[in-house]
């Protein structure tokens, strides 16, 4: 199981979501695991086109989207989706949120 709580991430680029630009990272390490930069830039590669897709909004406060983990389905949720956490401009965890892949 993963941590909602990401200790470090790599900014992967930015995407625009309801007019605001968001900064995109990937994390590198959680409290209960560790990738490396290489391994978290492929992990979250399509990202950027599947947020910018998705109609659901992000919570309001949202400066950037660090994604936890891979396209994946779950339990859960069985879209085949990102985790992501939502953080706000002074880098304040908001929520996770799942990032569905649009087929």
């Amino acid at each position: 199981m993963s941590s909602n709580v990401v200790l470090k991430s790599v900014v992967i680029g930015t995407a625009f979501k309801a007019g605001r630009s968001i900064v995109l990272g990937s994390a590198i390490e959680t409290q209960v695991w560790k990738r490396t930069e290489e391994i978290a830039k492929q992990a979250a590669e399509g990202l950027k086109d599947a947020l910018e897709k998705d109609p659901n909004p992000l919570p309001e406060n949202t400066a950037e989207l660090v994604m936890r983990e891979s396209k994946h389905p779950s339990d859960n949720d069985k879209r085949v989706h990102y985790t992501a956490v939502a953080k706000d401009s002074n880098g304040k965890y908001i929520t996770t949120v799942h990032v569905p892949i649009e087929k």
